[in-house]
C-alpha cells in the first residue's frame, strides 16, 4: 500500500503554502503581489526507522517538491534560499503501525520573521486514498495561516499529450513549470481557488504556443488540459501497407509503387510512396524487418545513383490541408549522405531544403524540417510564368532526396532505410 502511494506521488503535485504581508489586510492576495514575499523550505526531517519503513528519502523529496511547486506559481512568491527568508516552511513526518499499512504523522511548521508568529500541526492520516485527502487539508490551513483569511484550493491537471520528437516547457504565470519530452507526462497541480492562473505549453523548436490560457477555479474544482500533435500522414510501415508492386510510369522513373489507405479526418485518403529516380539510376524499393525507430518494419532503399535517386509520397487531392513540419526517421549503415525534400504544391510549385547534418552511421536519425525552411525553387519549376512564390495547400507530393551527386562518393551505392514518415498540420 505505502508503494502504490509512493507511486500515485510521483506525478501528483500536493502540498503548497503561500506568503503573505505580516500585517492583515483587506486583500491579502493584493499585498503578496505588492510586497513579492520570499519562502524558505527546508528539507523535511525523517523521523521513521529506515529499517522499518524504507523509501522514506523518496516520501522525503516528493513531499519538498510539492511544496516547493504550490509555493513557486503563487503571485509575488519567490522560493528562496535567502538568509533572512520572509517565511520558513520546515516540518517532518514519519510512518507508525503495521509495515503493510501504516499511518503517516505529518508535521508543519511556518514562522514569519518579521511578526514571529507561527503555525504548527500535526496530521495523522491512513497511507491509502485517504492520503491525499489530508494534505489538500493541510494545504488550505498553510494558506490560512499565510493570507490570514480562509483559503481553498482547486486542481490544474495535465496528461493525455502526443508531443511527436520536439521538446516543450509548460509554464504557469510564466514561471517554468516543467521541459515536456514525453507522451507519459502527467501532473496535477494544486493551486489557490479563486486566483487566476495562465497555462502555457510553447514548443522549442520555433517558440510557437500551443496552449495558452487563463483559468480560474472555484474550490474543489478542476480543469484538465492535454497537446495532441494532428499529424494529417503518419506511416511507420508496422503492416499498414496494402501492397508493393511494380510500376513504370512513361518517363521510366518510378519503379516501385506502395499503394495503401489512411483513414482521414473526412475520407478515406488514398498515398502511394514510390521510388523516383533518373533514367541512368538504378534503385529497388521494399520492406525490411530491420526494426524502425517504432520497433517494426522499415522501408528499404538500395541503388546505383548516376543523376538522383528520391523517395516519393505522392498524395490525392485529399491531402493534408495544411502542414507545419514534415518528417521522417533515416538510417544508413555507411552513414555520410545529408539528405533533404522537395515539395510541389496545389499550384505544381517545388520548394526544397536540405537537411544540415550528415547521417551518422548506424544510427537512426530524425529528418525534421518545418515549412517555412523549404525555399521556391529556383533551378527549376515546372509552370515558370507562376510567379507566385508562397505554398499552396493541400500539398501534392514530397519528394524525400536520398542520394544524388552532391551527396554521394563517386561509385558509391545508396543504402538506406526509411521509417515513420509524418506530415504534421
Amino acid at each position: 500500500m505505502i508503494y502504490k502511494i509512493m507511486a500515485a506521488m510521483l506525478i501528483t503535485v500536493c502540498l503548497y503554502s503561500c506568503s503573505s504581508a505580516a500585517k492583515e489586510t483587506e486583500n491579502s492576495l493584493t499585498a503578496i503581489a505588492e510586497t513579492n514575499k520570499t519562502v524558505s523550505i527546508m528539507p523535511l526531517k525523517i523521523i521513521s526507522d529506515p529499517s522499518s519503513y524504507p523509501g522514506g528519502a523518496v516520501y522525503q523529496g516528493m513531499l519538498n517538491r510539492s511544496f516547493s511547486s504550490f509555493i513557486a506559481y503563487l503571485p509575488g512568491i519567490d522560493v528562496s534560499n535567502a538568509v533572512a527568508p520572509d517565511f520558513t516552511l520546515r516540518g517532518s513526518y514519519c510512518l507508525k503501525g503495521p509495515k503493510s499499512d501504516p499511518r503517516a504523522e505529518i508535521t508543519v511548521l511556518i514562522s514569519d520573521r518579521k511578526s514571529g508568529e507561527s503555525f504548527s500541526n500535526t496530521y495523522s492520516t491512513p497511507t491509502d486514498i485517504e492520503f491525499f485527502d489530508s494534505v489538500d487539508r493541510i494545504i488550505e490551513d498553510i494558506g490560512g495561516f499565510l493570507l490570514k483569511e480562509k483559503t481553498r484550493i482547486a486542481h490544474i491537471n495535465f496528461g493525455n499529450f502526443r508531443l511527436g520528437p520536439y521538446d516543450y516547457e509548460l509554464r504557469i504565470n510564466g514561471r517554468l513549470l516543467s521541459r515536456l519530452a514525453s507522451d507519459n507526462f502527467k501532473l496535477s497541480l494544486d493551486v489557490l481557488a479563486g486566483q487566476q492562473y495562465r497555462v502555457e505549453l510553447t514548443r522549442l523548436l520555433d517558440s510557437k504556443d500551443f496552449i495558452d490560457d487563463r483559468v480560474t477555479l472555484a474550490p474543489g474544482a478542476g480543469t484538465n488540459y492535454s497537446y495532441r500533435e494532428n499529424i494529417s500522414y503518419s506511416n511507420d510501415f508496422g503492416g499498414v501497407l496494402s501492397f508493393l508492386s511494380n510500376y513504370i510510369d512513361p518517363g521510366n522513373k518510378i519503379r516501385k509503387v506502395i499503394t495503401q489507405n489512411y483513414a482521414g479526418k473526412n475520407s478515406l485518403r488514398r498515398y502511394e510512396l514510390m521510388i523516383y529516380h533518373d533514367p541512368d539510376s538504378s534503385a529497388n524499393l521494399e520492406l525490411s524487418d530491420l526494426a524502425g525507430r517504432n520497433g517494426r518494419k522499415s522501408l528499404h532503399i538500395k541503388g546505383n545513383v548516376s543523376e538522383y535517386i528520391s523517395l516519393l509520397l505522392k498524395m490525392d487531392a485529399a491531402g493534408p490541408a495544411n502542414a507545419s513540419t514534415i518528417r521522417i526517421w533515416a538510417y544508413a549503415p555507411s552513414g555520410f549522405f545529408s539528405p533533404g525534400i522537395v515539395i510541389e504544391d496545389r499550384e505544381f510549385k517545388e520548394f526544397t531544403c536540405k537537411y544540415p547534418e550528415n547521417l551518422e552511421p548506424g544510427k537512426w536519425t530524425l529528418i525534421s524540417i518545418p515549412i517555412t525552411n523549404l525555399k521556391f525553387r529556383t533551378d527549376f519549376q515546372p509552370d515558370s510564368s507562376n510567379t507566385n512564390r508562397g505554398i499552396d495547400f493541400p500539398l501534392q507530393k514530397i519528394f524525400f532526396f536520398t542520394a544524388n551527386r552532391s551527396n554521394l562518393h563517386p561509385n558509391e551505392k545508396l543504402d538506406v532505410y526509411f521509417d515513420s514518415i509524418e506530415v504534421v498540420d
